[in-house]
């Protein structure tokens, strides 16, 4: 389900879309699933600066993120992120510095890597990157509580 009709909805409409939404991945097998998460989270409208990369104590909240209707890069990357662990499908959040850009990139568990090339799944052996931080599942809790 992609529209970009979506995010002309209200905040409490794209909320319940997007756990539709989620919920309609649910039986989908792990490829296909990151493939569908990846090219959903491609669609969303761009901006630019709308994450600080580098103060993780005022990122937002999944909820807080979906209400946004414009996303940078990073914040592409936090949505993913977040998709999958709503989903509970553990990964691990990068903060990494590709090419000249400093973004967030998605690990799984199974050597994927999302956020590297938009609406793309690539194994971690295909690309380069340098880890600046990488966030656990432990350390976002207490932004994703499920």
């Amino acid at each position: 389900m992609y529209n970009q009709s979506f995010w002309e909805t209200d905040k409490h409409t794209r909320m319940l879309m997007w756990r539709d939404w989620r919920n309609s991945l649910k039986e989908l097998p792990n490829e296909s699933l990151y493939q569908t998460i990846a090219e959903w989270w491609r669609m969303v409208p761009m901006s630019s600066g709308k994450l600080d990369v580098w103060n993780d104590k005022n990122w937002p909240t999944p909820w807080e993120l979906i209400t946004f209707t414009s996303f940078c890069n990073p914040g592409k990357g936090l949505g993913i992120y977040y998709t999958l662990a709503l989903l509970g499908i553990e990964s691990e959040l990068i903060l990494a510095q590709k090419d000249a850009e400093t973004t967030l990139l998605v690990r799984l568990e199974e050597e994927k890597l999302l956020n590297y090339y938009e609406g793309d799944v690539i194994n971690v052996s295909d690309s380069s990157y340098e880890t600046l931080k990488i966030f656990a599942p432990a350390d976002m809790y207490r932004l994703v509580k499920v």
